[in-house]
């Protein structure tokens, strides 16, 4: 039987927002990175980390794709924050 581990977010460093983003070691993300991090800051309600995110992977060059702006959506519906969205992103 395996042990059941128990992730905090105060473990995983994601506290205080895109605090991962150094931990890459110059390292290039690629999407399913990015998307990640972006559920990674929804789970958190963290809406704004998560729309930084999937920002953070146009501005890198890489192609995003629905699946990794879906969590900043849902951040902000779910905390009643949907108008504080950039027009493009409604």
């Amino acid at each position: 039987m395996l042990p059941r581990i128990s992730v905090d977010s105060s473990m995983v460093g994601f506290g205080s927002g895109s605090t991962l983003f150094p931990t890459t070691a110059g390292l290039p993300l690629g999407e399913t990175a990015y998307t990640a991090l972006a559920r990674m800051a929804a789970s958190a309600g963290d809406g704004a980390a998560a729309l930084a995110a999937a920002q953070g992977m146009v501005a890198a060059g890489v192609a995003p794709r629905l699946r990794s702006f879906t969590p900043a959506l849902l951040a902000f519906s779910t905390a009643g924050q949907v108008q504080a969205l950039p027009e493009n992103h409604k």
